[in-house]
C-alpha cells in the first residue's frame, strides 16, 4: 500500500462531521469523475469546482492504488482495500479458479470485498448506486436500494448525471422509511479526450470546462433533492473525485515483440495500458523464461514475478494477477497490433496520446482530484495535501455514522 499521509488534516474533518452526526442526520452524495488529473482544475475555467474548494476540503493530489486504472482504482476507493483483497486486477482479467476472462464485467458477484453502498446498507442506510464499476446485478440478502442491472456505455455525461437526480427525486420515503443517505455517480469526464488527445490537449481543457458545468448543474439540483427531505439539523455532504490522473505517452509497445518465443494459445496474456500480466497456470515451467526475456528490456519495462511484486502495491491476488506481471515505464503504453514493431512513436494515427496505471510512485501525473463539500456551505477552503485514495471508504463511513468494511483502514485515521 502507498504510504499514509494527510492524517491529521482528515481527523479535524471527523471531528466537524461527527459534530454533524449528533445533530442530525447527514447525506453523502459521491459522484467520481473519470481521469481528472490533479491540475486539470486549475488548467480551465472552473468556477464550480473552486467554488466546492472555497467552501470545502479539497486535494489536488489523490494518490491511487497501483494499478491506477478504472476498474480496479474505483472499486479500491469504494471497498477501501487493494488489489490484493477485492479482487479487480484490471479492467480484464483472467481468474485462474474459474479460468475465464472477465472484461470490463458489471456483475457485483465477482467483488471480494465490501464496498460502501453495501457498508452502509447492511447498517440501515438506505443507498444508490448507479454506473459505478462492478455496482451493477447485485443479487443477495444486501443489496443496494437502487443499482442498475447493466452497465450503459452509451449514455451521455448529462444522462448518468440526470438518472442519478431522477431517482433521487422520486424516492418517497414512507411508513417510517428513512430517505436515501448515500447517493453514488459516475462520470466518463476527462479521460476519453485524455488518452485520444493526451493531457495537455486543448481538447481536454474544453472537457474540464465541460465536466466544472455539469457539476455545478449538479450539485445544485442534490441541493433541491436533499432540502425534500431534510430536516433544519440535517446537512449534506457533496464528495467529489477521481480514480486516477493521466500523462502523456509517446512511446507504443508490441508485448509479442519482447518475447522471443510464440506463448502457447492456451496461456492467457491480457495487457491495458502500461499493465500486462501472463497467466501460467498452465504452463508453470514457462515462468523463468518469460521474466528472463521481458528483463532483457529494461530500459522500457519492469517485469515480476507474482510472488516478488512490490509490497506497497498490494497486487498479489493469487488467482486474478498474474503469474508475471509487466510494468512499463511512465511515457510507454502497450498497444495490440501483431505486425507493428516493438516499439513505435505515438501520434495522432497510433494512439492513445494519454495514458494511466502507473505507480503513482514513479508518475506524479496519476494523482488526482477531490473535493468535499457540505451544505449549508462555510468558508473552509482547506488543502489536504496528498491524501491515499484508500482513505475515501472510512471517511464516507464516517460520515454516515456506520462502521467501515472489516478490510477498510479506518483505525489508521481515527482514534
Amino acid at each position: 500500500m502507498h504510504k499514509r499521509t494527510c492524517v491529521w488534516p482528515l481527523i479535524a474533518i471527523f471531528a466537524v462531521l461527527g459534530g454533524c452526526q449528533q445533530q442530525g442526520r447527514n447525506v453523502v452524495v459521491w459522484i467520481s469523475m473519470d481521469g481528472f488529473r490533479g491540475d486539470y482544475v486549475d488548467r480551465a475555467d472552473t468556477p464550480t469546482l473552486h467554488r466546492l474548494m472555497r467552501e470545502g476540503w479539497y486535494t489536488r493530489q489523490l494518490t491511487p492504488i497501483t494499478p491506477s486504472i478504472t476498474f480496479p482504482s474505483h472499486v479500491a476507493e469504494a471497498t477501501g482495500v487493494t488489489v490484493a483483497q477485492h479482487g479487480i486486477s484490471n479492467n480484464a482479467f483472467y481468474d485462474t479458479l474459474t479460468r475465464q476472462k472477465y472484461n470490463f464485467p458489471d456483475d457485483a458477484a465477482l467483488l471480494q470485498a465490501e464496498p460502501i453502498w453495501l457498508t452502509a446498507r447492511r447498517q440501515g442506510v438506505r443507498t444508490l448506486v448507479f454506473e459505478w464499476p462492478l455496482a451493477q446485478h447485485q443479487q443477495g440478502a444486501v443489496r443496494a436500494d437502487y443499482f442498475r442491472e447493466k452497465y450503459d456505455p452509451e449514455a451521455s455525461n448529462e444522462k448518468r448525471l440526470e438518472r442519478v437526480i431522477d431517482t433521487w427525486s422520486a424516492d418517497q420515503p414512507r411508513n417510517g422509511k428513512q430517505p436515501l443517505r448515500l447517493v453514488m455517480g459516475y462520470i466518463t469526464a476527462t479521460d476519453g479526450a485524455g488518452h485520444s488527445f493526451g493531457p495537455d490537449s486543448t481538447q481536454v481543457t474544453k472537457r474540464i470546462e465541460q465536466t466544472d458545468e455539469m457539476i455545478g448543474r449538479f450539485v445544485e439540483q442534490a441541493v433541491a433533492v436533499f432540502r425534500l427531505h431534510a430536516s433544519p439539523r440535517d446537512r449534506l455532504y457533496v464528495l467529489i473525485t477521481t480514480d486516477h490522473g493521466m500523462t502523456p505517452v509517446k512511446t507504443l509497445v508490441n508485448f509479442k515483440k519482447l518475447l522471443s518465443f510464440e506463448l502457447p494459445s492456451d496461456v492467457p496474456a491480457i495487457t491495458d495500458g502500461p499493465l500486462g500480466m501472463i497467466y501460467l497456470d498452465r504452463h508453470p515451467e514457462l515462468k523463468d523464461r518469460v521474466l528472463a526475456d521481458l528483463r532483457k528490456h529494461e530500459d522500457l519495462l519492469n517485469a515480476y514475478a507474482r510472488d516478488a511484486l512490490p509490497p506497497q502495491w498490494g497486487f498479489n491476488h493469487p488467482t486474478r494477477v498474474g503469474d508475471v506481471v509487466v510494468m512499463l515505464k511512465p511515457s510507454y503504453s502497450f498497444k495490440s497490433n501483431a505486425d507493428a514493431p516493438m516499439t513505435m512513436p505515438a501520434d495522432e494515427k497510433h494512439g492513445p496520446l494519454g495514458m494511466h496505471g502507473y505507480p503513482p510512485s514513479d508518475c506524479a501525473d496519476m494523482r488526482g482530484f477531490c473535493v468535499l463539500w457540505r451544505y449549508p456551505s462555510a468558508a473552509i477552503g482547506k488543502d489536504l495535501g496528498e491524501v491515499d485514495a484508500l482513505r475515501l471508504h472510512p471517511t464516507v463511513a464516517k460520515m454516515l455514522g456506520v462502521r467501515p468494511a472489516a478490510g477498510a483502514k479506518a483505525k489508521a485515521l481515527v482514534d
